[in-house]
């Protein structure tokens, strides 16, 4: 009677053990499995509408380098694209205030502001890597695909 209780409660283990990681896998979608590896952060926020389009904005930051790391600041444009449900990148630009001009290398911390409906506003913290020297941005986007102003805000 114990023998079979054991046999059934090792089966019943072995079943549970099984299924988990098999579950886990199928669950990763193909766009999270390829993306690069390079990709450090991504900040997503405000809603625009252009003409028929409306979708959200992005902000990418890309890391480059091992040893000396430096980090670039791209913002995007996604549109929602109804008839394939689903989201289309519509325009990617270099934020070249921050990503050219630096002495040393550099990596940035983003934050998102409160913004009104076609815009996005975020605090964009530029770090020397080496001397621990600061700079802060105010980035804020538009509706209007490339269009972004940046000032210095110390």
């Amino acid at each position: 009677m114990m023998r079979r209780f054991f046999a059934q409660l090792t089966l019943v283990c072995a079943l549970m053990f099984q299924v988990a990681p098999v579950s886990g896998q199928d669950a990763v979608p193909e766009s999270a499995k390829s993306l690069a590896g390079e990709i450090h952060t991504v900040l997503y926020g405000g809603y625009w509408s252009n003409g028929g389009d409306e979708g959200f904005f992005r902000a990418v930051v890309i890391a480059e380098g091992v040893e000396h790391v430096n980090h670039s600041l791209y913002l995007q444009w996604v549109k929602v694209d109804i008839e394939q449900q689903s989201y289309v990148l519509s325009s990617s630009v270099s934020i070249e205030e921050i990503n050219t001009g630096h002495a040393e290398n550099y990596v940035l911390e983003l934050t998102r502001e409160e913004s009104v409906f076609g815009t996005l506003r975020m605090t964009v913290v530029v770090t020397r890597v080496r001397s621990g020297g600061e700079i802060k941005y105010r980035l804020t986007a538009n509706g209007a695909e490339g269009a972004y102003k940046i000032t210095r805000i110390n």
